[in-house]
């Protein structure tokens, strides 16, 4: 990953006060560093600049940089882009360009921490704490491990293979009838709560 286009990273946000939500959504959460074609970086920022909720969430990023500093944001969000892709390899899971991205690491960072700070938002089902918190770590990561196992849940694939000449156990039973749910979200996945008990059995 090329840790320069990330702006923060050269320090000019919080000097040059430009340090803001547009700023956040363009830069940090819309796969930036990705391995995509300049018009689907371009459609990602759109698309986050014109939603509210995305918008939120920059505001709550602003928040946690006004907390620990730009610096331990993007330590803890390499750290659990890190322990994921580490993950996935363990399962023959090849990582998707957005995977690759930082940007799944701040957003899912951003969003727990505007629940956090605004629980009567958050779903009742939710989990709420801090992004900071190894619990919410551990959560975030499993997350988004079992969104990717998801989406390579194909009979044919590395993964689906390598779990099926698993021995039999409980574990084994959870993550076959996890992988065969049908999806529950319309873009077409399944919960955030299955998603995170799916990676949660991959570890």
């Amino acid at each position: 990953m090329d840790t320069d286009k990330w702006r923060f990273n050269q320090g000019s946000i919080v000097r040059d006060g430009s340090f803001n939500t547009e700023i956040i959504l363009k830069e940090w959460l819309s796969y930036g560093d990705a391995d995509l074609e300049s018009e689907e970086k371009q459609n990602a920022i759109e698309q986050n600049l014109a939603n509210p909720q995305a918008k939120k969430y920059a505001t709550a990023m602003l928040e946690l940089i006004g907390l620990h500093g730009s610096k331990k944001v993007k330590a803890l969000a390499e750290k659990l882009h890190r322990e994921c892709l580490m993950r996935l390899t363990k399962y023959g899971i090849s990582p998707n360009p957005y995977t690759r991205s930082l940007s799944w690491a701040f957003w899912d960072m951003a969003k727990q921490y505007y629940f956090y700070t605004h629980t009567k938002e958050a779903d009742e089902n939710y989990s709420i704490a801090d992004p900071f918190s190894l619990e919410k770590q551990k959560e975030i990561v499993n997350r988004h491990v079992g969104w990717e196992a998801y989406n390579n849940r194909g009979p044919t694939t590395k993964f689906h293979i390598g779990i099926s000449k698993m021995p039999d156990s409980r574990e084994k039973a959870q993550i076959l009838f996890l992988i065969r749910q049908k999806q529950s979200k319309p873009n077409g996945t399944l919960s955030s709560f299955d998603l995170a008990k799916l990676g949660a059995l991959l570890n």
